[in-house]
């Protein structure tokens, strides 16, 4: 890793599609603070991007910071050759370093999680980056260290290890990361239940963007129960469109079926005819015939 340079703030570009938002309120006002007082002590990780600009992987909020304070430029390392996938896990850990997992959002959790499975789960995979990560973060220098490679098939437990959950709930995050955006953007808001949201992660993108945009129109609150709906009716079709899912949650699937009529025989009525001491099936095929006797010859009409 090279030492760290100054480079020009404005030719720094946030990571694609960051998952992980900005720091807001007290917390950005503590660091805005921090940057005008002392400056940025740890430099920002940077990868090389089109036109002489730079992509950011680590150090989104000290790059916010460094504009509210004015700065021209930052300190940062530019880290060459770096994959996609690599780059992914940077910016998910070196967001872990600075914010408890708990403090995350469920769209960021699955980020998170989903970053940490696909490393783990890729054969010959360097899981150092994720040690120098921590290094970076704590102001210390980047040193040659042990490679460390995951056991194959460990992923689950490991990351479950990590964080401290279940690996049920792993997999339920890893699934949930695939989630249309907006999609995950609702379940954030409440306004999909998280488990509904796992469910939902199995249709497919075109159902998806359906879905999308029919809950921007409606406004409606998405539970478990109209997750599995959606799952069952567009596993026995090709894709729902939002014609077909307006009818899955508003329409008679989730209406209450009237209860039909129900009647008592008083055992005095009952005793009239039948000893006391008759068991209750017998006196349930009894009154069966007798109704069916009386029906076949003209009752009722």
């Amino acid at each position: 890793m090279q030492v760290a340079q100054e480079l020009p703030v404005m030719n720094l570009i946030p990571y694609r599609d960051h998952p992980f938002r900005l720091y807001d309120g007290q917390r950005l006002q503590d660091m805005v603070r921090s940057v005008r007082e002392v400056g940025i002590l740890i430099p920002v990780v940077v990868r090389d991007a089109e036109g002489g600009t730079y992509e950011i992987l680590a150090g989104h909020n000290r790059v916010n910071a460094a504009k509210h304070v004015g700065l021209d430029t930052v300190p940062a390392r530019v880290l060459e050759n770096i994959s996609d996938e690599l780059a992914a896990l940077i910016v998910t850990e070196s967001n872990l370093c600075q914010r408890s997992f708990s403090d995350l959002s469920h769209s960021e959790r699955a980020v998170a999680l989903k970053a940490h499975m696909d490393a783990l789960k890729s054969q010959g995979r360097r899981m150092d980056i994720i040690a120098a990560m921590d290094r970076l973060n704590a102001g210390e220098e980047d040193t040659e260290r042990e490679k460390a490679i995951a056991p194959k098939g460990e992923a689950r437990s490991l990351v479950g290890e990590k964080f401290d959950l279940s690996p049920a709930t792993v997999s339920r995050y890893v699934r949930l990361a695939s989630l249309h955006r907006e999609l995950l953007g609702l379940v954030d808001e409440g306004k999909i239940a998280f488990l509904a949201g796992v469910e939902l992660a199995g249709l497919s993108d075109k159902t998806q963007d359906h879905l999308a945009a029919f809950l921007d129109r409606e406004r409606l609150t998405l539970t478990v129960k109209h997750a599995k709906a959606l799952k069952d009716a567009a596993s026995s079709s090709r894709g729902l469109d939002e014609e077909q899912i307006h009818g899955i949650l508003t329409g008679a699937a989730f209406r209450k079926p009237k209860a039909g009529p129900t009647a008592k025989t008083k055992p005095k009525i009952w005793k009239k005819y039948l000893p006391a001491n008759t068991p209750a099936k017998d006196i349930e095929s009894t009154i069966e015939k007798a109704l069916a006797f009386y029906f076949e010859n003209g009752g009722g009409e």
